[in-house]
């Protein structure tokens, strides 16, 4: 009986976990929608350019994990898909509409963060959700230099000199 209330079910190690994939998930979306700004002056210097509701049903129908898997996993294929992009169109494209417009990929991650925290705690509830939620403070401080970072050192596609269109 200790061994299954340490283990699976509310508030054993399987809760905990989870909080923490809710907490990394999270602290990575939010940080690359807390990022825009940087990538938003990035991509205009670099193109050239100047100044564009799913997850309930889906994880209703799939499961939370599943439903938040399929959302990684778009979101993933965006992004190496806008590594390549050669004009602000392809960029839009791989990118911009995805995550941008339809805001699907994040809303399939972000959406059912608090839902499945609330599913996987009982006593620490509270801390597994206010651990969800600080994930966006977290982000907005550490995300947003990092990325600076990295496109001051390595350019927009990772080679350093992105004028070479």
């Amino acid at each position: 009986m200790e061994r299954r209330r340490l283990g699976a079910g509310p508030d054993g190690r399987e809760s905990w976990r989870m909080a923490l994939a809710c907490f990394t998930t999270t602290f990575l979306v939010g940080g690359s929608t807390l990022s825009a700004a940087v990538l938003y002056v990035a991509v205009m210097e670099t193109f050239n350019v100047t100044r564009g509701i799913l997850s309930g049903p889906l994880s209703t129908m799939l499961g939370l994990r599943i439903t938040c898997v399929i959302g990684g996993f778009v979101y993933f294929v965006c992004l190496t898909a806008s590594f390549f992009a050669t004009g602000i169109l392809h960029l839009t494209i791989s990118f911009g509409i995805p995550n941008g417009e339809l805001s699907q990929c994040i809303g399939l991650i972000y959406n059912l963060n608090p839902v499945i925290s609330s599913h996987y705690f009982r006593k620490h509830s509270g801390l597994a959700l206010g651990m969800n939620y600080c994930r966006s403070t977290v982000a907005a401080m550490v995300v947003p230099k990092f990325m600076e970072y990295l496109y001051k050192s390595y350019g927009l596609r990772g080679g350093g000199d992105d004028n070479l269109l």
